[in-house]
């Protein structure tokens, strides 16, 4: 059973709706304002599967390092990780740049790049 009002914090910014929205980047511009909200009418996010397997490779890379390395986040301190999805720039890539980014692949050989290892790889 899952429980949406019941969650561990890990200081990992990718939200869900109402109070905590999940985050999508797909109109990003020049000024950096560019965070739209995804809104979905029931809790079954078929539009924002990216931004959910995102959102869960963060939390299993921060328990990872938190439970098997004691480290407390990217930083050991604690800090905040954000994880932006559908960067448009890179859309065949991810990087880091003080949060996580991902593209939405090509459509045609690539997939999103929000796997396990790829998140992993970014915040680590």
């Amino acid at each position: 059973m899952c429980d949406l009002n019941v969650y561990t914090y890990r200081n990992i910014q990718t939200f869900l709706r109402f109070s905590n929205p999940l985050r999508d980047v797909i109109n990003q511009t020049n000024d950096w304002n560019w965070e739209d909200f995804i809104v979905e009418p029931d809790p079954v996010f078929e539009d924002a599967k990216a931004a959910l397997d995102a959102h869960w490779g963060a939390a299993m890379t921060y328990d990872y390092f938190l439970n098997r390395h004691g480290r407390n986040s990217f930083d050991n301190q604690g800090g905040q990780i954000r994880c932006f999805i559908n960067y448009a720039e890179v859309s065949n890539n991810a990087f880091w740049m003080d949060a996580a980014y991902f593209g939405n692949g090509d459509g045609i050989s690539d997939n999103p790049w929000v796997s396990l290892d790829m998140v992993a790889h970014e915040i680590a």
